[in-house]
C-alpha cells in the first residue's frame, strides 16, 4: 500500500472506531478498574470495511518482520488474524492464521 493510501486508510478506519466502537459511559473493566468510556473494537473490526482496512494497515505494519503466520488470542485477535491473512492472500504472499486459546 503507498503510503498516501496507508494514511488514508488509517483515517477511515480511525474514523469507524470513533463512530461503530468508542462509547463513553461509565464501565467496570476487566481489572475491576472503573473507565468512563469504553472501546469495543470489535463492532468496527467485525464489519467489511473495518476487516479490510484492518488486514490491510496489519500486513503493512508486519511487512519488515517478514512473519510466517500471524496469530491471533481468541477472541479478539481472531479477526485480526483473519483479516492479515485474507489480505495476504489478496497481494500474492499467504500468511496462515493461527488462533490462540487460552486453555
Amino acid at each position: 500500500m503507498t503510503p498516501s493510501k496507508a494514511s488514508g486508510s488509517r483515517e477511515r478506519l480511525l474514523e469507524l472506531l470513533r463512530v461503530r466502537s468508542f462509547v463513553r459511559k461509565r464501565v467496570v473493566l476487566a481489572s475491576g478498574r472503573e473507565s468512563d468510556f469504553f472501546i469495543d473494537c470489535k463492532q468496527t473490526v467485525l464489519t467489511a470495511e473495518g476487516h479490510a482496512l484492518v488486514g490491510a494497515l496489519m500486513l503493512d505494519a508486519l511487512a519488515p518482520l517478514s512473519p510466517g503466520a500471524v496469530a491471533g488470542v481468541e477472541l479478539g485477535g481472531c479477526p485480526l488474524a483473519s483479516a492479515v491473512a485474507l489480505t495476504s492472500f489478496q497481494r500474492g504472499a499467504p500468511l496462515d492464521a493461527i488462533y490462540v486459546r487460552k486453555d
